[in-house]
Parts: C-alpha cells; sequence; structure tokens
C-alpha cells in the first residue's frame, strides 16, 4: 500500500512539474539558490499572477 501511495505521488509531482514548468516565473525562481521544483510552484499557487501587483513595494 505504501509502494502504490509513493507511486502516486511521483505521478502528481510530474504532472505539477509539467504545468509549472509552462509558466515563464517557474524557472526564473529555480534560479534562486535553495528554491527547487516544489517551492518554485508552492509560491507559483501561491502568489498566482504576478501581474496583479502594481509596484514590488506595494501590498494589497
Amino acid at each position: 500500500m505504501v509502494l502504490q501511495y509513493q507511486e502516486h505521488l511521483s505521478k502528481i509531482a510530474a504532472e505539477i512539474d509539467a504545468l509549472a514548468s509552462e509558466i515563464e516565473e517557474y524557472e526564473i525562481l529555480q534560479s534562486i539558490p535553495g528554491i527547487g521544483e516544489k517551492i518554485a510552484a508552492t509560491i507559483i499557487s501561491e502568489v498566482g499572477e504576478i501581474e496583479r501587483f502594481n509596484d514590488a513595494k506595494k501590498q494589497d
């Protein structure tokens, strides 16, 4: 059963990577030391459209 879960998680991770790789910021985020595939995808999912921010210093 654990092996099935691991296999399922591997498939999901591959899908997340495939979807995230279509986003330009995904590659940029991974260029930051310490940020890999999972963290970059998480940041993108939490921030959403970066264009919605008017200014780098402004917080909504």
